[in-house]
C-alpha cells in the first residue's frame, strides 16, 4: 500500500509538472508573428515550406514582402511586423530615427553577392570614372554603404557623384532606360541584371569590404516572447543549411517567389558564402563602424550606440558566454540583403 501511494504520488507530482510546463510554455508561445522578408535568402523558403505554421499551430502567421530593407524596418517601427532581416545599413538609419528595434542575429559575409554595376558599353572602366555621373541605389540601404566604401576606396567622396535613391525595381527601369549611369545593387537583382540585361561589374563587394547582414526584432516581441524568438532563429539557421543540399529546390521555389529565371537564381547561390551567429563582440564592433560612417557624413543626426539595441537570448552581449555561438553549426546564407 506504502509503495503503491508513493508510485501515485510521484505521478501525480510529475503531472503537476508536466502541466506548469506546458502551461508556461503556452504563456510564452505568441498568438500571432509577423515576418517581413525580401525576396532572398532563407525567408521564402520557409514561407514556402509552412515551417512556423507548424511550429505554432495555434498562431497566425502572417507574411509582408518589401522591396528593400528601409521599407522593411519602417513597417517594424509601425508595428506592423515583428521580425525582418536587413543588411547593415537600415538598422542604422532606423534606430537613428528612434525604431525600437533589437538586433538579435547577424549574418556575415565577404560582401560578395553586390555590386557597383554599368551598362557592358559603358566607358566608365572604374570607380574613380564615377566621378560626377549618376549613381542609383536603395536609400540607407546596404547598397548605400557599399557606394560610400567604394568611392572612398579609389580616392572620391560621396560628394563626388550624384546619388539617385530608387528602390531595386525602379533603378533597374532607371539603368535600362540610360537614365543612370550606376547602379549599386545586390542579389539576385545584381545576378539577374548580369545574366538578363548584361550588366558589367564595375567593383564586387568582397573587393571594398566584409559585410554584415542582421535579423532585426521588435522590442516588445523580444521582450515577449524570447523562446519563441529563439526557435525561430534555430529554424532560420537550420533550413539555411538545407538551402546548399537542395538548390534545385530552393532556385525553384525562390524562382516563383521573384519571377527571376531558375538560372539567375542559381547564379546567385554560387556568389557569396554567409553565416548566421548569435550577435558577439565582432559584429557589434562592425556595426558600430557603420553607424559612425552615417554620422560622419551627417547622413544621421546623432551618434548612435549599437550595444544599446542588440539582444544576445537575453545574455549580456559583453559576457563570454554571449560570445560562445553556434560554432558547432554555423549555415551558409545565399544572398545579400538590402
Amino acid at each position: 500500500m506504502r509503495t503503491r501511494f508513493v508510485t501515485t504520488l510521484v505521478v501525480l507530482l510529475a503531472l503537476f509538472a508536466i502541466g506548469i510546463s506546458v502551461q508556461a510554455q503556452s504563456s510564452e508561445t505568441p498568438t500571432e508573428i509577423r515576418i517581413g522578408y525580401q525576396r532572398n535568402g532563407v525567408w521564402p523558403l520557409i514561407k514556402a515550406k509552412g515551417i512556423l505554421e507548424e511550429l505554432f499551430p495555434d498562431a497566425t502567421i502572417t507574411w509582408a514582402v518589401f522591396p528593400a530593407g528601409p521599407q522593411l524596418l519602417e513597417a517594424l517601427n509601425a508595428g506592423s511586423i515583428d521580425i525582418g532581416s536587413t543588411g547593415d545599413t537600415p538598422p542604422i538609419f532606423a534606430q537613428a530615427a528612434g525604431t525600437p528595434l533589437v538586433y538579435v542575429s547577424v549574418i556575415s559575409g565577404s560582401g560578395a553577392g553586390s555590386a557597383i554595376v554599368v551598362p557592358e558599353n559603358s566607358p566608365l572602366q572604374t570607380v574613380a570614372d564615377l566621378k560626377g555621373k549618376k549613381i542609383a541605389f536603395q536609400k540607407a540601404s546596404s547598397a548605400h554603404l557599399l557606394t560610400v566604401k567604394a568611392l572612398e576606396q579609389s580616392g572620391l567622396t560621396y560628394e563626388d557623384i550624384e546619388p539617385i535613391f530608387l528602390a531595386p525595381s525602379e533603378a533597374r527601369a532607371a539603368f535600362e532606360s540610360g537614365s543612370i549611369d550606376a547602379w549599386t545593387i545586390w542579389d539576385p537583382f545584381r545576378s539577374a541584371a548580369i545574366k538578363e540585361i548584361n550588366a558589367r561589374a564595375l567593383v564586387e563587394g568582397q573587393d571594398v569590404a566584409q559585410s554584415n547582414g542582421f535579423i532585426e526584432a521588435s522590442s516588445n516581441f523580444v521582450t515577449q516572447y524570447p523562446d519563441a524568438l529563439k526557435v525561430i532563429l534555430e529554424q532560420v539557421r537550420e533550413w539555411q543549411s538545407w538551402i546548399y543540399d537542395n538548390t534545385d529546390e530552393y532556385a525553384e521555389i525562390l524562382a516563383q517567389e521573384t519571377g527571376l529565371e531558375v538560372e539567375v537564381i542559381k547564379f546567385s547561390l554560387r556568389s557569396e558564402v554567409q553565416q548566421y551567429r548569435w550577435i558577439d563582440d565582432e559584429a557589434i564592433a562592425a556595426q558600430q563602424a557603420v553607424a559612425d560612417i552615417f554620422f560622419n557624413l551627417e547622413l544621421i543626426p546623432e551618434p548612435l550606440v549599437i550595444k544599446d539595441v542588440v539582444w544576445i537570448g537575453g545574455t549580456n552581449p559583453t559576457e563570454e558566454t554571449a560570445v560562445a555561438t553556434e560554432s558547432e553549426s554555423t549555415p551558409e546564407a545565399t544572398a545579400a540583403s538590402g
